[in-house]
Formats: C-alpha cells, sequence, structure tokens
C-alpha cells in the first residue's frame, strides 16, 4: 500500500464509548429522582444517536445535550482518564503497525481535544495531528465549543480538504468511523476511501453507504494486509 494519512473517529472507533455522552451521564448522577435520571439517559442516547446518524448538525445535538445536566472539568477529567482504558480491542496493535508500515495517523473528532492528547500519546500519534474542538467553559460548566468546522455534520470533509490543499497533508487519505460526519469526508471528495466501523455501533446509514465496512480491527487489518 502507498503512504497514507489515516484519520481516525475516537468515539465508538478508537474507543468503546462516547465521551461526551459519558460526561453527561456522569452529570446526570446528582439526580436525585431515579425515573427522571433514567428518562433523561434515554434522551442523551438518542440525541446521540440522531446526531451519529446525521439526523441533527452536531451543534445542535452538542445543545441539547449539554442542556440536559451540569458538565464540569471533573466529569470531563473522569471521562479522559477512562477512555485511556476503553480502547477498542486490536487498536493500539493496529496503530503500531500502521506507523511501522510508514503510515500517517490522525485523530479527527468533533470531541474535546484536552480530552484526545493522553489518548493520543498513548497510540504514538503526534499532538500536532489530533483535530478536535475546543471547549468553552462558564462558571465552570461546558457550555459550547468555540466557532471552527467540526461543529458542523460536513466540518471533518472541510478540515481535511483544507489540510491537503495547504500542502499539510498530501498523498493518500483514508477515514475511520462509524458516523456520517465520517463517511462525508469520503463522499465530499476529501478522502480517497471510507472504512467504516461498526463494532460499538452499527448507523444503517453509514453502513449501507459506505465502501468498505467492518466489525472489528482484525478484519480492517486483514483488508488493508497491515
Amino acid at each position: 500500500m502507498e503512504p497514507t494519512q489515516f484519520f481516525f473517529d475516537v468515539d465508538s472507533t478508537i474507543i468503546r464509548r462516547e465521551s461526551l455522552q459519558d460526561m453527561v451521564s456522569l452529570a446526570l448522577e446528582s439526580l436525585e429522582d431515579a425515573e427522571k435520571r433514567a428518562m433523561t439517559e434515554q434522551e442523551l442516547v438518542s440525541i446521540t444517536n440522531a446526531g451519529m446518524n446525521g439526523e441533527i448538525d452536531f451543534a445542535e445535538a452538542l445543545k441539547r445535550r449539554l442542556s440536559l445536566a451540569p458538565v464540569t472539568k471533573a466529569h470531563m477529567n473522569s471521562v479522559t482518564d477512562m477512555m485511556l482504558t476503553e480502547l477498542t480491542d486490536g487498536m493500539e496493535d493496529f496503530m503500531k503497525a500502521l506507523h511501522k508500515a510508514g503510515h500517517g495517523t490522525w485523530i479527527l473528532t468533533a470531541g474535546i481535544r484536552e480530552m484526545m492528547l493522553p489518548l493520543a500519546v498513548k497510540l504514538g500519534i503526534p499532538k500536532a495531528q489530533v483535530l478536535a474542538n475546543e471547549p468553552v467553559w462558564i462558571a465552570g460548566r461546558l457550555q459550547d465549543f468555540e466557532p471552527g468546522p467540526l461543529l458542523k455534520t460536513e466540518g471533518k470533509g472541510i478540515l481535511v480538504r483544507s489540510l491537503k490543499e495547504s500542502g499539510i497533508v498530501s498523498g493518500r487519505v483514508v477515514m475511520i468511523g462509524d458516523g456520517m460526519s465520517d463517511l462525508g469526508v469520503f463522499t465530499s471528495g476529501a478522502a480517497d476511501d471510507f472504512l467504516g466501523f461498526g463494532e460499538h455501533a452499527v448507523r444503517k446509514n453509514v453502513k449501507d453507504k459506505a465502501p468498505h465496512f467492518f466489525l472489528s480491527v482484525a478484519d480492517m487489518r486483514s483488508f488493508l494486509r497491515i
């Protein structure tokens, strides 16, 4: 395989979890009403799935989720630590194999950049190749993200295209992920190929439209012959 730049989604791809959903879930633990907490958890999952399926854009999904509970930096730090223990089976070895073969690896996520940096260190991904959102904290509560392309469903494709046009990224580009925003990097023409990943969450519209779709890292590596 020619030298390739692999862009990885994080939630439900590099890790088994959804980081923002986990932060809101932690915040919901402060609700004393168990029935209300359970109903809000269901709403949280529904909003996350709607966003990942492309039914609502990321900015709207973010706004709705953050309105459910007060997310603090303590919640963020707890989930950041947890992420390091929730790597998808085989992912760390896959990254090592890509590096050994001379390929580049990037993190491309709508999550919080600060949370992704320890993950990048663990996986051998340069910090400069971690592309994510910057949070806005008001009175100790996560309220929003700084303006940027990753707040849009099509934002990942916009960002990759800009990296190519500026010469920061050259050669073949492959996007790996589970959501419509990941697939969009390919369908917009910013990536040369897309590897849909469904070990943790199979999004039907992603699976149906992806040129390739895998349920494990092992199967993906077999396809890539890495």
